[in-house]
């Protein structure tokens, strides 16, 4: 009679990464229809650049990353981020969304590159 044995294997757990904040300093532009009988469009300006920390990076995908600029900008102006949660969702209307780092090292994402994610 054969006997059996068990083997159990415990692989190695990967080591943990940390990945540094990031801190983006943020400024949106929104044309919105004006509120009035005559067509035309009233623009909302973040009135300074504001900071937005983003933490976790290895967990935030694109999506995650547009709905919490969408709740940060709510926070410094009313409805902005309602209008930008809306427009995400629906695809109507269009966001565009423009990223740049200030970094030698990556040229593709300097202002003047004009990088769209």
């Amino acid at each position: 009679m054969m006997e059996q044995s068990m083997v159990t294997y415990t692989a190695p757990k990967a080591p943990k990464t940390t990945f540094p904040q990031i801190t983006c300093n943020t400024t949106f532009r929104i044309f919105c229809p004006k509120d009035t009988a005559m067509p035309g469009w009233t623009q909302i300006n973040s009135l300074k650049s504001f900071e937005i920390i983003l933490e976790n990076l290895e967990s935030i995908g694109f999506e995650l990353f547009q709905d919490y600029v969408a709740i940060k900008c709510g926070e410094v102006f009313e409805n902005t981020g309602k209008l930008m949660r809306s427009a995400i969702l629906t695809g109507s209307l269009h966001i565009n969304w423009n990223l740049y780092i200030v970094s030698p090292p990556h040229p593709d994402f300097k202002k003047g590159a004009h990088y769209h994610p």
